[in-house]
């Protein structure tokens, strides 16, 4: 410290030694002298020695509870308590576990229920991001009840909002309660900087039902009361906004999230919270620019995440980079992958969604390559049976349903099919819609051309992600039509845009389907091309029955 001596041991050895032969009376009265010392002297870097003065207060405090000193341990709770909170914040912008070592710490020094329901609400954020979601519910819940006793409406509005959080990860319907509740408080409640912060989380909740003008809404609400209160930028909002504009066709959206990624690092931000903004980020780029554009931006958001301790996020990262390899044809890679470290992960912290989500990929991967989807898909069938989260029961339906009709069952395998086309907003889904060219096949094998109709339904063609698949689908149903000429002409328009897209087994089935629409026209002859090329694509990609169709009809054109 700048105008101050400093002495320091030789060895640390020496230094425990000397420690050690201090009574515990006198060590404490060192320590607490130690602290105040800084509190004195550091100003403005208070925050930066919150893990130091923590440690001071807190051996001060353990010690006299020790030698029995009621009254010193007494008035030692309260600046423990601060600098324990404080530390946390700070640390866990760095080190995930470290910050909740902290907060749990407060939790066992806290009697006060208010400042116990606000210590509750840190460390479940922080279990979430560690991936210990079953925790964070628990925690959550009791930080409501307690806020319910003597906290605001606006603060149990904040633990409304992350209880429904951590219920979404777990695929619990109660998410969707514990959100309207939430915004139910927020109505008659005059804005304040507080709002900043609850209208964004408004706007996250609205994922949940896929209402990207709800979350447009509430983000822009929040981005402007920002504004006008002088705020710092309002970096969450800033990046549920940019995914509202995205998802909505306007790829500025994109660049919202780019900054929110900047802005949220540069405030400080914890390392969940910037992990997360990289990796949603990614997700935005998949929209626009296909899975092997956006694999590179979720990589470096898996190592965001990594150096931060957000283990929620590393282990999301590493699942979703699984299915975006599925998606650009590294099969090999992500076949490997799919028996390692994510799934075992996910299990362990029980995230039921993003479990879902990569078991429906395997099945998916499976049903391509003609291999046993094995025993996940009967678990994967049950929860997406029972789950009423769009997302995570519309692929896992479509999985299910492919699985079925490959292997023989297509009553069961329709009925998943249609379930899936009747759920609430599904056709404004970018992870259906990465999966509907297979639905709508899979529907016209078994010839039910009114399923595949329902299928394709009303998907939104506004970003890439869903343009491809609507182009594909109505293509698909062109041919069902005996529509041959609309057909001949839609499947090189849409192998070209899968081709760059960066999707290939898409690409080789838009490529195989030109074959009996030209042959209908009888311009049999001009399939050859295509179809080589389609046999190329599936025998690198390993997909066995595609490859076994393909070389079917280049066998009846007498190749």
């Amino acid at each position: 410290m700048a105008g101050q001596h400093e002495y320091a041991f030789a060895h640390a050895l020496v230094r425990e030694v000397a420690y050690g032969q201090l009574p515990r009376r006198e060590r404490a009265t060192r320590h607490v002298a130690a602290a105040r010392w800084l509190e004195t002297n550091v100003g403005e870097r208070a925050d930066d020695l919150a893990e130091t003065l923590a440690h001071h207060y807190t051996t001060a405090l353990d010690l006299a509870r020790g030698y029995g000193d009621a009254e010193l341990a007494d008035s030692l709770t309260a600046p423990a308590l601060r600098h324990l909170r404080r530390a946390g914040v700070r640390a866990e912008r760095f080190d995930l576990a470290r910050g909740a070592e902290h907060f749990a710490r407060g939790l066992a020094l806290a009697a006060d229920e208010h400042e116990r329901a606000e210590l509750l609400s840190l460390h479940a954020h922080g279990l979430i991001g560690l991936g210990r979601i079953e925790e964070a519910v628990a925690e959550f819940a009791q930080a409501e009840e307690i806020l319910r006793r003597c906290g605001s409406d606006l603060e149990v509005a904040q633990a409304l909002f992350g209880l429904s959080g951590a219920l979404s990860r777990l695929n619990d319907p109660g998410r969707l309660a514990a959100a309207e509740a939430a915004q139910r408080l927020l109505e008659d409640v005059e804005p304040s900087a507080e709002h900043v912060r609850l209208w964004t989380r408004l706007a996250v909740t609205k994922m949940l039902l896929e209402d990207h003008e709800a979350i447009l809404f509430w983000a822009e609400r929040a981005i402007e009361l920002a504004e006008r209160l002088g705020m710092p930028e309002a970096a969450r909002a800033l990046e549920w906004r940019g995914w509202a504009r995205a998802a909505l066709g306007d790829r500025g959206g994109v660049e919202d999230m780019r900054r929110a990624v900047d802005a949220s690092d540069a405030q400080g931000d914890d390392g969940h919270n910037v992990a997360s903004f990289a990796a949603n980020l990614a997700m935005a780029v998949l929209q626009y620019e296909g899975p092997q554009v956006a694999l590179s931006d979720l990589l470096e958001a898996e190592e965001v995440a990594r150096s931060r301790g957000a283990e929620e996020v590393v282990t999301f990262a590493r699942a979703v980079a699984i299915i975006m390899r599925v998606n650009a044809g590294d099969g090999d890679t992500a076949s490997h992958e799919l028996t390692e470290l994510p799934g075992s992960s996910l299990e362990s912290a029980c995230n039921v969604v993003d479990l879902m989500n990569l078991r429906a990929t395997k099945a998916f991967s499976s049903s391509a390559r003609g291999d046993s989807a094995g025993a996940d898909v009967d678990w994967l069938r049950a929860q997406a049976e029972a789950s009423n989260q769009t997302e995570a029961a519309a692929i896992s339906l479509v999985a299910c349903g492919l699985v079925d009709i490959a292997g023989g069952d297509a009553g069961r395998g329709a009925r998943l099919l249609a379930r899936c086309a009747a759920l609430p907003r599904v056709h404004h889904s970018a992870d259906y819609a990465a999966m509907l060219p297979g639905a709508v096949r899979a529907a016209l094998a078994i010839g039910d051309v009114t399923l595949a109709e329902r299928l394709l339904g009303d998907v939104e063609s506004l970003v890439p992600l869903l343009a491809q698949p609507r182009a594909s689908g109505l293509t698909l149903l062109a041919e069902a039509r005996d529509e041959h000429e609309a057909a001949a002409a839609g499947f090189p328009d849409a192998a070209a845009g899968w081709h760059d897209f960066g999707v290939p087994y898409e690409e080789g089935h838009a490529l195989l389907g030109q074959c009996p629409c030209l042959a209908a026209l009888g311009r049999a002859p001009e399939a050859a091309a295509p179809l080589a090329a389609a046999r190329k694509i599936f025998a690198r990609l390993g997909a066995k029955p595609a490859l076994e169709e393909t070389e079917a009809a280049l066998a009846g054109l007498g190749f």
